[in-house]
């Protein structure tokens, strides 16, 4: 329901304090939860910590020069060659969609839409931003369970290529396992900090992440 140019049915997302104006205001929202809680109805809402949209102010300052403070909050690698990208990691929705060079001198790695790139969570240098839109929701009356949206945004900075395996996967690239992008111990201390934030708020909210 977040603002979103719609690249992955809103999953990449512009705007993480807002609400798309397809779905309606705000307003709405507010009166949603109220009513939910009059009820006794709890609201899911998905949490998207792994990428944002290309359109976000954080990726377009980012994109804007290679001194920009929020550099680095994104995984911003030299390709190996113009429109080739740095390594062998592949989109999940295949090389054709993913891990493009999105700039000429600059490889962006996205683990699912060019439009959607990936977020460094080996920096984090945005999860305060991140904690605090969750407690901006969590804050508007009635929401007791966040949605913990898949969390694979650990990845290896040194963006080694990830191993071959035998045979082509379902969209006819090489088959590859995803050991620097997928799984990472590091993942339970992002999910320890988001648990810490939760935990201030009565009714015991509830996250949940896929694996």
């Amino acid at each position: 329901m977040y603002p979103s140019p719609q690249v992955d049915f809103g999953y990449d997302i512009s705007d993480y304090e807002a609400i798309d104006p397809q779905y309606g205001t705000m307003q709405d929202f507010d009166h949603l939860a109220g009513e939910a809680k009059k009820r006794d109805i709890r609201i899911i809402m998905d949490y998207v910590p792994n990428h944002t949209s290309d359109q976000h102010p954080w990726f377009k300052e980012s994109a804007s020069s290679r001194t920009n403070p929020k550099r680095d909050w994104y995984i911003w690698r030299d390709g190996k060659g113009p429109g080739k990208p740095p390594n062998n990691w592949q989109s999940w929705f295949g090389t054709r969609r993913g891990n493009s060079t999105r700039r000429p001198d600059n490889g962006i790695t996205t683990i699912f839409y060019v439009q959607q790139p990936d977020l460094n969570g080996v920096t984090r240098k945005f999860a305060r931003p991140c904690t605090t839109f969750i407690r901006f929701w969590l804050d508007r009356g009635g929401l007791r369970f966040p949605y913990g949206r898949r969390i694979a945004f650990i990845r290896g900075t040194h963006l080694h290529n990830d191993p071959i395996l035998p045979g082509k996967n379902a969209f006819g690239d090489p088959n590859i396992q995803h050991k620097y992008t997928d799984n990472l111990p590091e993942v339970h201390d992002v999910l320890r900090e988001i648990r810490q934030v939760a935990d201030h708020y009565p009714g015991n909210p509830v996250l949940i992440s896929e694996s």
